[in-house]
């Protein structure tokens, strides 16, 4: 799967997420492979996050394999970046942070 013009163009307006108060590094980006943070026991959370089939549908094993790496799981829709406005907008990040870890960063929020 790859990302469509008008996935792109959104997040290129999605709010720029940084991390440099905290000593960290933060990129955002859409490649549709399955999130880091949807495999079980990545984080401190009550479920990881979901991954959809190639057609947009959720699955439900948190186990199978990333899309990117030949398997079935890719990001969902609902994931991707979205405008409030003309002005601000919302997005997903991959960050970094010294300090802390995978598990203290999945879905975990920054302003």
């Amino acid at each position: 799967m790859r990302s469509s013009p008008f996935l792109r163009a959104a997040l290129a307006a999605a709010l720029p997420l940084s991390a440099h108060a905290l000593d960290g590094k933060s990129t955002r980006y859409w490649d549709c492979c399955k999130p880091s943070c949807g495999w079980p026991g990545k984080a401190s959370v009550n479920q990881p996050v979901f991954s959809c089939s190639a057609d947009w549908q959720r699955i439900s094993d948190f186990n199978a394999k990333s899309g990117c790496d030949g398997g079935s799981a890719y990001s969902c829709a609902d994931q991707t970046p979205w405008a409030v406005n003309d002005n601000f907008s919302y997005g997903f990040a991959a960050t970094a942070i010294a300090g802390g870890s995978e598990s203290s960063w999945c879905c975990a929020c920054y302003a």
